[in-house]
């Protein structure tokens, strides 16, 4: 099973129904909106937080005020007792959200300029040269966001944080997207070997004008599941007025 869901977070939220969603999160939520000194940043994180306990809500017997999260070493969070998977992200005015039986993990990025000099230093030679390749200036940094959320999101599915350089595996969106790793190994020539992550099913693709997503889970999940992630329309939306 692999589900996914988005947000729009640049919605009218009155006090009353601000503090109203409030009160629908888990305690750690809550504390995480009260360490926020600026209102408009903790009136986004208590939708992003409401968001979550709302979706996750259909996969639980609980009430998501009552679910305890906690953290792996690298901070990716998880449900105590539960074998359910999430992973979440947020850029700009959106928030997206997968679960699943299987460890996920998703990205969403809104379009930026100007970011050659990140993927010459953290990607891959043959990611990079992809993205000098692509074209105009707009088909150079729409190429770069599609790699950078390819990323993202293989890491997120990791679940190792910044342990996981970017430089350590590699993207071939030639024709379908596959994800390749070095092999843990010393070549006498210090040359690179690249192994297919063949257990895995990742793909993206546009969103609204200027956002890209990409997701990450195994393919045991998405065979389960039937669900093909090629456009926009195989995510579930959800707005505030579903949660109060």
């Amino acid at each position: 099973m692999l589900d996914c869901y988005y947000m729009n977070l640049n919605c009218d939220c009155s006090k009353e129904q601000s503090l109203a969603l409030y009160e629908k999160l888990s305690k750690d939520r809550k504390d995480k909106v009260d360490r926020l000194k600026q209102r408009e940043l903790a009136d986004k994180q208590i939708l992003i937080g409401a968001f979550l306990c709302h979706c996750l809500g259909n996969y639980l017997d609980t009430s998501l005020n009552r679910v305890e999260f906690e953290y792996n070493d690298r901070g990716k969070p998880f449900i105590k007792d539960s074998n359910l998977h999430f992973n979440l992200s947020h850029s700009g005015d959106y928030a997206v959200l997968a679960v699943s039986d299987y460890p996920v993990g998703i990205d969403i990025e809104r379009l930026k300029y100007g970011r050659m000099s990140v993927a010459e230093r953290f990607f891959c030679k043959e990611e990079y040269e992809d993205i000098i390749n692509a074209g105009s200036e707009e088909k150079r940094n729409r190429r770069f966001l599609e790699y950078w959320t390819l990323k993202e999101a293989y890491v997120k599915y990791l679940g190792e944080g910044l342990a996981v350089s970017f430089d350590s595996f590699r993207i071939n969106i030639a024709s379908s997207v596959d994800i390749l790793v070095k092999e843990d190994k010393l070549f006498i020539d210090d040359s690179v070997k690249w192994i297919h992550d063949d257990k895995i099913y990742v793909k993206s693709f546009d969103f609204e004008h200027n956002y890209h997503i990409a997701v990450c889970g195994m393919k045991t999940a998405i065979s389960q599941s039937s669900v093909d992630l090629s456009s926009i329309q195989h995510l579930k939306e959800t707005c505030i007025y579903d949660i109060l």
